[in-house]
């Protein structure tokens, strides 16, 4: 018995789990790098955001004072777009002034700024200042502006040196109209942007370390776990092996036990069809197998016959020579009449006590009468001593024949009755013959 073929036979499906659990371990890294560079963008925003809103707030401030005064210097020379007729001041002693309005603040913030490693840049596409022309990059962010965008980051390289570069846009707003009216701005235009350049190497290299911290982590969970699925599988394929080892043993002490029952029932069936004794079947089974023959004979239109063959003054023999000794004649007289019949096919049986039946098939009727001569013939030659039988000083028989011409239709009990009776004439006639039906 082949042990039946489980998935855990075949090298594919026991990779299956590891391919899915790669795959997923895979997946979990790529959405853990895709989250650090995200994070390192939301970072850079925030801080571009952050400084963004602290130069409003500034601009504001000033804005709020109509633009200040501080004292002129070379850091702080008039300002020659600057069209207000209080622009510049005299002090007393001498000190000269000069008006700083939001703008001319924001490009001195910056200037403080770039020493501090950022960089913003106020901008527009019609500034009063050449300066603050855009670039390229400004100039397609305030165009995105124009389409609706409320802010803009991209990672760039600059003088070698990667760059995060924030822009978000500017309105006009009631105090923006001093100066910018005679361009043409209306309240609440976006008139420009400041745009914000971020060293970008801190975030990055912090995304970086993360990323390699995410990927070491990974590969550390996929080896332990691999290791433990590999533990598992292997376990599971020991058990799967060992029950199909148990099963197989177990199919064969099936296969074991059914043929021992096949043939303890063949053997049953054998001592309830037939006589222990003589080993000829029972009378039961031979009139059920008789009446099945003479069904085949009356089928194919043949001729059937039986003898009735009785031991003559069997029940004087077992009272001086005993049981035993009768039992051995019994059986002498059952060989001899297996022996001497050399009519195929053949049936014969232990009908009652000291009685024996044999049905012969295809036999006619005076082949029936010699056999039957034959056998009694036989039987006395065999010279077993029987001193107290009146028909001879040793063992005879007696037998009945009965014969059923060729597709003729009888059934068995009553050829077999037509036998009894003829054998029983010839007890009457002094027995050791043959008489037929």
């Amino acid at each position: 018995m082949r042990g039946s073929k489980t998935c855990f036979h075949n090298p594919l499906c026991l990779a299956a789990p590891f391919v899915v659990w790669t795959i997923l371990v895979a997946a979990s890294l790529a959405w853990a790098v895709h989250a650090a560079f995200l994070h390192a963008d939301e970072t850079a925003t925030r801080r571009g955001r952050d400084l963004f809103d602290m130069i409003e707030i500034t601009r504001a401030w000033n804005a709020r004072h109509a633009g200040v005064y501080v004292v002129r210097s070379s850091y702080a020379l008039p300002n020659p777009y600057l069209r207000n007729i209080n622009r510049d001041l005299d002090a007393e002693h001498g000190i000269r002034l000069t008006m700083i309005d939001p703008a001319y603040m924001a490009r001195q913030l910056s200037d403080l700024a770039r020493s501090r490693g950022v960089r913003f840049h106020l901008t527009s596409n019609n500034p009063l200042r050449p300066a603050n022309a855009p670039d390229a990059w400004e100039r397609a962010t305030l165009k995105s502006f124009d389409q609706g965008a409320a802010e803009h980051i991209d990672l760039l390289e600059i003088d070698g040196n990667p760059t995060f570069r924030y822009m978000a846009p500017l309105s006009v707003e009631p105090n923006c109209l001093g100066c910018h009216a005679v361009q043409g701005y209306q309240l609440g235009q976006v008139r420009g942007g400041i745009s914000v350049d971020i060293d970008a190497a801190p975030i990055l290299s912090h995304r970086d370390r993360q990323i390699v911290k995410s990927g070491l982590a990974h590969a550390v969970i996929w080896v332990v776990v691999s290791v433990l699925l590999w533990q598992t599988l292997h376990r599971l394929h020991l058990n799967i092996a060992e029950l199909d080892r148990t099963r197989i043993q177990q199919g064969r002490t099936i296969e074991r036990k059914n043929r021992d029952l096949k043939k303890a029932r063949d053997t049953i069936m054998k001592l309830q069809s037939s006589d222990a004794l003589t080993g000829f079947h029972n009378r039961t089974h031979f009139e059920k197998t008789l009446q099945e023959d003479l069904d085949k004979s009356e089928a194919r239109g043949s001729s059937h016959g039986v003898l009735i063959i009785e031991l003559d003054y069997f029940n004087e023999y077992n009272t001086e020579y005993g049981i035993l000794e009768g039992d051995i004649v019994l059986r002498t007289v059952a060989a001899l009449m297996q022996r001497e019949v050399d009519h195929q096919p053949a049936l014969f049986s232990r009908y009652i006590g000291s009685s024996f039946a044999i049905a012969l098939a295809g036999v006619g009727d005076k082949a029936l009468v010699a056999c039957a001569e034959h056998l009694r013939r036989s039987i006395y030659e065999l010279g077993i001593k029987h001193e107290h039988s009146e028909a001879a000083k040793f063992v005879t028989v007696t037998i009945g024949t009965a014969h059923l011409a060729d597709g003729a239709s009888l059934p068995a009990r009553d050829l077999l009755k037509r036998a009894a009776v003829a054998m029983y004439k010839g007890k009457r006639r002094g027995r050791n013959c043959v008489v037929s039906a």
